[in-house]
């Protein structure tokens, strides 16, 4: 028994020294910049060593937006993966995710990982290879919305598994999150959860970089930003200035300088801003990193006394920097973001409420109407619905068809009427849109839409004006998530300022519709109350209690 017990114990117990240390990230051609290089160069700078498995071995594939110094080549063909050699698996979004899909061994290898209990972290569009593979299946997840309209019939058949509106989403293995705003968080996330796994430990550094990089672009600046989550603080400029300073009775004052190679680098030699910071760092004897192109560009600046930087892309270079960075006294602070747990309790309990309001009748008036379509998000819709009906509201169901439908996560609702019959409402009756994510038509390159997606387009455009022209008649329209994200994008609201779901940021309400704000709820207008899902709903029923007291 001891001997079972002790095969038992080394078959799952933590990975070993070598795999600790080794990451295996899945890629194809076109991939988001942010989505691959954040998660990449934070775990590269910690001391993972990071393999890019694609197609081909040294393939170079590049992002799908343009991306100074964006693209990379594969390191191992996908043939060639052992996944006993690795800790965890990344996989980044952007069409990447479904062009990796392509080759059957991409999803034996996702599987593999799963199987086995290893980490898989995804982002985004990394969920069209996840997805049909089943290892969303009965899991909390979060992802971009659009994956549930390219992948149509996998979402109807629930195997997106639970799905949360939240930055990072933890389930057992799987560590997901939804799009580029979220990298940051869901990268520093992966750190602590590989760490508290057995996986390498960072300790914090305190050190004020500045990053001298002729021709830097945003991505540049990005990427390096990403320093922070180590304790340091990047500077990126294209020259130093020349009232600069480096004098250690400034707080704000850099304690290493990076100088590497750029569009231009020949000019810094007349650049009186650096030649006075690389002699007081020198005098100073701070710490000077400088790229072997750089110093052999920059001779009449005095270098001869910096170290020079290992050959290396940009996460290379912040490796470097990590290890060159001063260790602090205190510890790295751990990753803050939303609980898992609560929100699956939150939705849990929703879904053992079946929703259900009051009969329709055409001759009725009703002052309450809660307006679902199919994968409603019943956690807004059963507080709401639990808000109105406390307030003596005659609250009517409004769907797609007379019958119960589903919620997003196992909820259940009994609509009583659709928005084709003629609904009688007060003056002052209150509809609340709760938000929801259900296949709608796109004209995304990679969706797979089978026809019903195209069937049940009109009813959802009509629902969308149903909804719309409540809100013209001046009765009072709430908003949530993506209903609040759907119905801003018509002109009629350009220039408004919607709260929305949180990727409405990074997706916007298209140019001529309205804005995205950081608020959790909102009044867009003064008949109109718009909240994110989740951590809006709160927000949004205190804004309409406030607003019925005042009647």
């Amino acid at each position: 028994m001891l001997v079972v017990a002790a095969l038992l114990l080394a078959a799952w117990s933590p990975a070993t020294s070598r795999q600790q240390e080794r990451v295996l990230f899945l890629l194809g051609e076109d991939f988001d910049p942010q989505e691959f290089w954040g998660p990449y160069s934070v775990l590269h700078a910690a001391g993972y060593s990071v393999d890019l498995a694609g197609a081909v071995k040294g393939m170079v594939l590049s992002p799908d937006i343009e991306a100074a110094d964006g693209s990379i080549a594969t390191t191992i063909s996908l043939d060639e993966v052992n996944v006993s050699d690795y800790f965890a698996l990344v996989v980044p979004g952007g069409p990447s995710g479904a062009n990796v899909a392509r080759f059957p061994r991409a999803g034996q290898i996702a599987r593999e990982f799963n199987s086995s209990g290893k980490f898989i972290a995804s982002v985004c569009h990394g969920a069209r290879l996840l997805m049909p593979e089943g290892i969303f299946k009965q899991r909390r997840t979060t992802f971009v919305f659009m994956v549930a309209d390219e992948l149509a019939d996998q979402w109807k058949a629930g195997d997106y598994g639970v799905y949360l509106d939240l930055p990072v989403v933890i389930d057992r293995n799987l560590i997901s999150s939804r799009d580029p705003r979220d990298v940051p968080t869901w990268s520093g996330v992966l750190l602590d959860r590989f760490a508290e796994a057995g996986g390498l430990t960072v300790a914090r550094r305190d050190a004020r970089v500045m990053i001298v990089r002729p021709g830097a672009t945003d991505h540049h600046k990005w990427v390096f930003d990403r320093l922070s989550v180590f304790g340091v603080s990047p500077v990126v400029v294209n020259d130093v200035p020349a009232d600069a300073t480096s004098t250690g009775t400034d707080d704000a004052a850099p304690d290493m300088l990076v100088i590497l190679d750029g569009r231009g680098i020949e000019r810094l030699n007349m650049s009186r801003g650096l030649a006075s910071m690389v002699d007081s760092f020198t005098k100073q004897k701070k710490t000077i990193l400088v790229a072997d192109a750089a110093r052999r560009s920059l001779t009449a600046i005095g270098l001869e006394s910096a170290t020079v930087l290992q050959a290396g892309n940009m996460a290379h270079v912040m490796k470097q920097i990590v290890e060159g960075a001063r260790p602090s006294q205190y510890a790295l602070a751990k990753t803050a973001y939303a609980d898992t747990e609560e929100w699956t309790a939150r939705y849990t309990a929703a879904s053992q409420r079946p929703i259900q309001g009051a009969a329709w009748n055409p001759a009725i008036e009703y002052d309450a109407v809660l307006a679902l379509w199919n994968g409603y998000d019943e956690d807004a819709a059963t507080r709401m619905a639990g808000f109105l009906t406390a307030a003596g509201r005659r609250l009517l169901v409004v769907g797609p068809r007379k019958e119960t439908i589903a919620g997003l996560n196992g909820g259940r609702a009994e609509v009583a009427a659709t928005y084709a019959d003629p609904i009688a409402l007060t003056a002052s009756a209150i509809v609340v849109a709760p938000g929801g994510v259900w296949p709608k038509l796109t004209n995304a390159q990679q969706a797979i839409q089978p026809s019903w997606v195209e069937t049940d387009e009109p009813a959802r455009q009509r629902r969308l004006a149903w909804l719309t022209r409540q809100y013209t008649s001046g009765r009072l329209l709430v908003a949530v998530g993506f209903d609040s994200l759907h119905l801003g994008q018509q002109e009629l609201f350009k220039g408004m300022r919607f709260a929305s779901t949180d990727q409405a940021s990074v997706i916007w309400f298209g140019s001529t519709g309205a804005e995205y704000a950081p608020p959790n709820a909102m009044w867009s207008d003064k008949n109109l109350i718009t909240a994110k899902p989740l951590v809006g709903v709160d927000e949004a029923i205190g804004l309409l209690q406030r607003s019925i007291k005042s009647e």
